[in-house]
């Protein structure tokens, strides 16, 4: 059995954890110390009165007279990190996750919890592990959680989220009920999904994993492409992953794409690299961010996966510099065997500077400000650069 830990508003909870007079309070992140810097977290308790991510602290302090904004501090988050692992890892050394969430394997351990939670099933260890945890960080750590339980990892990610409206915030999900629980559940909390897709799914009356899954596989294949291989393998039950070796808490942007059945070679890799960056630079720039880390990660058809980091000089934010930087490090990783699956990560978030472009910006980056205004209408999946013929 799995098990994920969903901590909703990471950065902002943590803020509020150890400052006392923060608790209960609405609290925001922001990227820098600016009043126009845009936020990268935000509390349950500013969620609700309508801060989210993206705002500008100008605004957000409009909308919420109340809310304390704060700049990132990335030692802190990684503190926070340790003493969740710690937490977790007295349940089962198989710990890992994103910043945002742990995912915890238990598979193998059930003769050790035998006496602690008096039953040899599975299911009941870790449901019992499930409320522990969730009142062993809630009270130790004063961090808000919400725990999903269920034999598949994602699953379990899903259920973390619908514990939101359970009572002891734990949803458990057996494997008897886990086809008629999936059905009722909304199809945007599926990971890796474009907003696009979601936008494509509703406007075909797909709102819910019911409505998705009541799709022949071949329509719904053809109608989200590559990069609904996630979705599809929810209701297939194949390609189950792993749990993720646990990453750094630091605030990122994650954007994704896979490669479909074939797998991507030399050539489609490039494009779909390609591909990768404007949709990464399209959201650093609607954020008003750029980032100074870039992580190019990979799955081969194979099943090795590995990860490559540069250091840039300068900020990165456009399309050009970041696909030229990505190309740089996917030719370090060249092997003989395709790609299945390709991610960029920005980290080492700021403020974007543009003074240097305030008058004369060049050619490729007023034609990408255009692009930016298409996208934004009519989809990042419809706006592409044009290529030129030989």
């Amino acid at each position: 059995m799995l098990l994920h830990l969903h901590l909703p508003g990471f950065h902002a909870t943590v803020q509020q954890a150890v400052t006392s007079r923060l608790a209960g309070r609405p609290v925001a992140v922001a990227i820098d110390g600016g009043a126009q810097a845009p936020l990268i977290d935000v509390s349950p308790e500013a969620l609700r009165q309508g801060v989210f991510p993206g705002l500008r602290a100008t605004a957000a302090l409009r909308r919420c007279p109340g809310l304390t904004v704060t700049t990132p501090q990335p030692e802190l988050y990684r503190r926070a990190r340790r003493a969740l692992m710690a937490a977790a890892n007295t349940a089962s050394p198989l710990v890992g996750g994103r910043a945002d969430g742990l995912d915890v394997d238990l598979s193998g351990s059930e003769r050790l919890w035998r006496d602690a939670t008096g039953s040899d099933d599975p299911l009941k260890q870790a449901t019992w592990w499930a409320r522990t945890l969730h009142e062993r960080i809630g009270e130790d750590l004063r961090l808000p959680t919400t725990v999903g339980v269920a034999r598949r990892l994602r699953v379990a990610r899903l259920a973390a989220l619908a514990a939101r409206d359970e009572r002891d915030r734990v949803c458990v999900v057996t494997p008897e009920t886990e086809s008629a629980t999936l059905r009722d559940w909304p199809i945007r909390w599926v990971r890796d999904l474009p907003w696009e897709l979601l936008r494509q799914l509703a406007e075909c009356g797909i709102t819910t994993l019911g409505a998705a899954a009541a799709m022949a596989p071949a329509d719904l294949r053809q109608l989200l492409g590559d990069d609904g291989e996630s979705l599809l393998a929810l209701f297939s039950g194949e390609d189950e992953p792993l749990v993720p070796p646990c990453i750094d808490p630091e605030p990122e942007i994650v954007v994704a794409r896979g490669a479909g059945d074939s797998g991507a070679d030399a050539t489609r890799s490039t494009r779909l690299l390609a591909a990768l960056a404007r949709d990464l630079g399209f959201r650093l720039r609607g954020d008003g961010l750029a980032c100074t880390r870039l992580t190019l990660a990979g799955v081969w058809l194979d099943g090795r996966t590995t990860t490559r980091t540069t250091q840039a000089k300068r900020q990165l934010r456009h399309d050009d510099d970041l696909e030229r930087t990505a190309l740089v490090m996917l030719a370090a990783l060249a092997r003989r065997v395709s790609w299945q699956r390709l991610s960029l990560t920005a980290t080492g978030l700021c403020s974007a500077e543009e003074q240097q472009e305030l008058f004369d910006a060049p050619r490729a980056h007023r034609l990408e400000n255009a692009r930016d205004l298409l996208r934004t209408r009519f989809g990042t999946e419809l706006v592409s650069p044009a290529t030129q013929a030989e």
